[in-house]
C-alpha cells in the first residue's frame, strides 16, 4: 500500500473521530443538560488533539500539511449520507393518502430531548404567543407512539389517549399518527364529555356520547351507521351528534335518513362552542343534490354552491368573513367552465381565469392588491 493511501486512510479516521465528538457535544448542548461523565473542557480537547495529529501526519507522510484537507471532505460526505436518507423519508408524502390520519403541525415551541437528532421520550409543545402548553406526546425512535394529552387555549385538559404511527406505508412520516385504545374527551369546565374506544387500526369502536357513526363511501357521499352494531341507520334525527374516526367534536345533524343515507333537506351544527349552524343543503341517496350553503360562526355566508348527485353544477361563490366576495365561478359536471374570479379581502380583483367546456384553462390574469395587472397568460 502506497504512503499516500496510508495517509488518507489514517487522516480520514482522524476526522471521523473529530466530527463524531463535535456532533455529540453540540447535540447534548442543544437538546438537554450536559452530562458527559467528564469535565467539558477535556472533551473539547479531544478534537483539537485530533486536528493537530492529522496535520502532523500530513506533513510527515507527504511533506505538506495541506494534504490534511481532502480527508475531511470525504468524512463529511460519509456522515451526511444517513442524514440525507432520513430527510427523503421524512418529506416524501403520497398525494392520495388521507384516511385515519391526524396531522400535527410544527407551529408550536417544542421542548424535549433528542439523541443523535432523533426525538425520544416526552415532548411538550407550547403556544408561541401565550406560552401555554398545547399538547404533549411521547416519541419512540423518532416517531410519536404512546400517551398524548391535548389542552384548551387556557391550559385545561381537552383530550388524552394513545397515538400510534402509521407503519404500513412505503416510507415513514413522523407526524402521521392515529388514535387507538381508550380516549377521554373533556368539556372546557373539566367535566368528562365523552369516552371513546378505537381499535388497533384507528377505527372508532364505541362512544359513550354518540350513537351514530359516519363513514365515507366515496367522493361527497357518506353513510350513517348505528355505532353499537354497525348497521345502517334509518330514522329522523334532530341536532344529533354524528361522529367519525377523526372527529374531536362531532357535528350535530338534522335530517331524514334512509338505510344510512340522508334524503332531502339537512342541517349541520358545530359543537365546539355550543351548537352553531355551519352548513345546510339537500341530498338524494346520500349525495349532495341542490343548493348548498356554509356559514361562519357569526352566521355570515362562507360558501354557496349547487350540486347534482354529488357533483358541482351551476354557480359557485365564496365569501370573506366581512361579507366581501372571495371567489365566483361556474361548474358543469364538476368541471369549471367560463370565467372564474378571485378577489382580495378589500374587494379588488386578484385573479381571473377563463375555462373551456372541458375545464381546461384558456387564459389567466393576475393583479396586485391595488388592481394593477401583474401577469397575463394565454
Amino acid at each position: 500500500m502506497s504512503v499516500i493511501i496510508k495517509f488518507y486512510l489514517l487522516n480520514s479516521l482522524f476526522y471521523l473521530i473529530f466530527l463524531a465528538v463535535i456532533f455529540i457535544v453540540l447535540n447534548r448542548l442543544i437538546t438537554g443538560p450536559v452530562s458527559f461523565g467528564a469535565p467539558l473542557i477535556f472533551i473539547l480537547l479531544i478534537p483539537v488533539i485530533i486536528v493537530v495529529a492529522a496535520f502532523f501526519s500530513a506533513h510527515k507522510f507527504t511533506g505538506s500539511a495541506f494534504h490534511a484537507i481532502p480527508p475531511i471532505i470525504i468524512t463529511v460526505f460519509i456522515l451526511l449520507i444517513p442524514r440525507g436518507i432520513r430527510f427523503i423519508k421524512k418529506n416524501y408524502i403520497p398525494v392520495d393518502f388521507e384516511e385515519l390520519v391526524c396531522v400535527y403541525d410544527e407551529y408550536y415551541n417544542a421542548k424535549g430531548k433528542t439523541i443523535a437528532g432523533i426525538k425520544k421520550g416526552l415532548f411538550k409543545y407550547y403556544n408561541p404567543d401565550t406560552g401555554i402548553l398545547h399538547h404533549e406526546a411521547v416519541w419512540s425512535n423518532g416517531v410519536i407512539e404512546g400517551y398524548s394529552v391535548f389542552y384548551y387555549p387556557d391550559g385545561k385538559k381537552e383530550m388524552e389517549g394513545n397515538l400510534k404511527p402509521l407503519k404500513d406505508m412505503p416510507v415513514f412520516f413522523e407526524h402521521r399518527v392515529y388514535r387507538c385504545g381508550k380516549w377521554l374527551f373533556y368539556n372546557k369546565d373539566g367535566s368528562l364529555r365523552d369516552t371513546r374506544i378505537y381499535d388497533e387500526n384507528g377505527v372508532l369502536v364505541s362512544s359513550d356520547a354518540c350513537r351514530l357513526y359516519q363513514k365515507k363511501e366515496g367522493e361527497n357521499i357518506y353513510r350513517i351507521y348505528e355505532l353499537k352494531n354497525m348497521l345502517p341507520f334509518t330514522g329522523k334525527i334532530t341536532r344529533e351528534a354524528v361522529i367519525d374516526d377523526k372527529d374531536d367534536y362531532p357535528y350535530h345533524t338534522t335530517a331524514e335518513i334512509k338505510n344510512g343515507y340522508i334524503e332531502g333537506p339537512w342541517e349541520e351544527f358545530s359543537s365546539f362552542d355550543g351548537l352553531v349552524l355551519v352548513s345546510r343543503g339537500s341530498a338524494k341517496s346520500g349525495y349532495p343534490d341542490g343548493e348548498y350553503t356554509s356559514y361562519y360562526e357569526d352566521g355570515r355566508i362562507e360558501e354557496k354552491a349547487f350540486f347534482v348527485m354529488g357533483k358541482f353544477n351551476g354557480e359557485y361563490k365564496t365569501f370573506y368573513q366581512n361579507g366581501n366576495l372571495k371567489s365566483s365561478g361556474f361548474f358543469k359536471d364538476h368541471r369549471r367552465q367560463g370565467l372564474a374570479q378571485w378577489f382580495y379581502e378589500n374587494g379588488n380583483l386578484e385573479k381571473e381565469t377563463e375555462y373551456d367546456l372541458s375545464g381546461n384553462v384558456i387564459n389567466e390574469r393576475h393583479f396586485d392588491k391595488d388592481g394593477n395587472l401583474i401577469s397575463n397568460k394565454d
